[in-house]
């Protein structure tokens, strides 16, 4: 198991596909990075910051039963 306990990244602001799809799984939105990635096409642009927390995470996710692999069902 490991210790991590936040997890963040960043996006381009108008990547509204991404943000749902962070937003589902807990993310949320930290701020904005202005003037932070030049794009594929030589613009600079802004970036949103997100993250989420361990303890976030595991209220949204909890954890699997995991059967013991010597019981028989």
């Amino acid at each position: 198991q490991t210790q991590t306990n936040r997890v963040d990244l960043d996006l381009f602001v108008d990547n509204e596909r991404a943000r749902r799809a962070y937003e589902k799984l807990g993310f949320i939105v930290e701020g904005r990075l202005r003037d932070y990635h030049r794009s594929v096409d030589g613009r600079i642009r802004d970036a949103l910051i997100m993250s989420i927390l361990r303890k976030d995470w595991e209220k949204r996710h909890p954890p699997l039963a995991v059967e013991n692999p010597g019981s028989s069902a």
